[in-house]
Parts: C-alpha cells; structure tokens; sequence
C-alpha cells in the first residue's frame, strides 16, 4: 500500500511506475491510498464532502469571519477542500464575503509563510482560521502559538 495525498505517474522520472508494475509482475498487489493517475487499485476520499462538513460545523459553532489557508492553487484535494469549506460555511449561514482564501505552499512552511503574513496584516475580526491539510495547520498553528494564541 503506497499513502500519498497525490502520486503521479510521471514521480522519480517514471521509475516508481516501473518498480511497482514489475512488483505486480511478481504476484504482488498495488493498492494507493489517495487520489493518483497510476493504473492500480485505489482508495480514494470524498475530500470535497468532508470539508463541507466541517464548514458546516465551523458554522454552527458560531463562527463568522472565517480564513482558509487554502495550498497551493491547482492541486486537487486542496482545492475540493476548500471549496467545499466554502459550501458548508455557507450552508451554515456565514455569508461568503466574509470567508478569506489566502493560498500558501502546501507544507509546514506555507502555513507558516501565510499565518505570518496574515498576522502581519492583522486578522480584521477573524474569529476561526482552517487549514486544508495537517501540513498547512501545523506551520499556521506554531504562528498562534508564537503570538500567544490558542491553536486547535
């Protein structure tokens, strides 16, 4: 089982292809955890549908100036994430106007680089900020952490 939020055909120039078609050339299964172009079995997450879920919640929870620390833009699963964010945010009565998409690299650096920037500019009466992914939380949150702020 190979876990990636993204693997791609074309990864190490094609030899991760090559290694894992001879590995089931010799009876072995592939199977991927996550989206991927590779032919082999997958399991795959309605990414979309769960951020919308969460919107919802952030939402019923009361929250109404929301940031999304959004990735990279181009990439699938943050970009289902963060639409569908959105969607539950909305859903949830939070008006969109008042939903702010900043999109960073996506790793502990970008949510750093975006949280840093945003505390820079002040967060205008935001009261919740969410990450796409684990990566982009862990950089945002150790901004909030470093300015006394709660993260979780």
């Amino acid at each position: 089982m190979l876990t990636s939020g993204r693997v791609e055909a074309g990864a190490l120039a094609g030899r991760l292809l090559a290694e894992l078609r001879a590995y089931e050339h010799d009876g072995g299964r592939v199977v991927i955890v996550g989206d991927t172009d590779l032919p082999f079995h997958s399991v795959r997450f309605d990414n979309r549908g769960a951020a919308a879920r969460l919107g919802r919640y952030v939402a019923g929870t009361g929250h109404r100036r929301v940031v999304i620390v959004a990735g990279a833009p181009g990439q699938a699963a943050p970009e289902a994430r963060t639409a569908g964010l959105v969607e539950g945010l909305r859903a949830g009565g939070v008006d969109e106007s008042a939903v702010r998409i900043v999109p960073c690299a996506v790793s502990r650096e970008g949510g750093y680089e975006a949280a840093h920037r945003l505390a820079a500019e002040g967060l205008r009466g935001t009261d919740a900020v969410l990450a796409v992914n684990d990566l982009i939380a862990v950089g945002a949150a150790r901004v909030a952490r470093g300015r006394g702020r709660r993260a979780g």
